[in-house]
């Protein structure tokens, strides 16, 4: 918007901007400028000149939003639907590290909220890894390992999600914790 409170505003004249038609002339106003958006009334404006309907008005912004809904709202559930990544999430295969001080004896793996323990493949000695193969919709798993050592490391809450590879680890101190990479 452009307000000039010059002489050349009042007549119709502008700068050099009017020969490439950026803006349009400006009427000149009755007495005084307030004077002439006074006459228009509550809320009526003119369609085109001085005092136009502006491109981001409510009736129009609405209709703008609307729209647009209707074209992106499809749009998005496209992508969504066609994205191979979101079709097929779950567990898949990966490789197991060991390092929680003492030999894996045996691994069992259970989903997060269940009792029934299943056996997993994969005995790895510290140290060392091995491929687990395993399939399942599920993401969130508790994985029980039997150490050489007579203990029992629970880890709870194990993400099998876009893993490649899990590392079992305990401390010192006997505190467990799952490393993804």
């Amino acid at each position: 918007m452009r307000l000039l409170f010059d002489g050349a505003s009042l007549i119709g004249e502008l700068s050099p901007a009017r020969e490439c038609r950026l803006y349009q002339p400006v009427r000149r106003a009755a007495q005084s400028s307030l004077r002439g958006l006074a006459a228009w009334g509550h809320g009526a404006r003119p369609m085109s000149g001085a005092g136009a309907r502006h491109p981001f008005e409510p009736a129009r912004t609405f209709l703008y939003i609307v729209r647009m809904k209707r074209f992106i709202v499809p749009l998005v559930a496209a992508i969504i639907a066609s994205s191979p990544a979101m079709a097929q999430s779950g567990a898949g295969n990966f490789t197991l590290v060991n390092r929680t001080g003492a030999d894996i004896v045996s691994l069992m793996i259970r989903r997060v909220g269940t009792s029934e323990w299943q056996p997993l493949n994969g005995n790895p000695a510290m140290g060392s890894r091995t491929a687990v193969a395993f399939a399942n919709p599920d993401c969130a798993f508790d994985v029980q390992a039997r150490l050489s050592d007579g203990k029992t490391a629970t880890f709870t809450a194990v993400n099998l999600c876009d893993v490649t590879t899990v590392t079992l680890n305990r401390g010192p101190t006997g505190n467990l914790w799952v490393d993804y990479d």
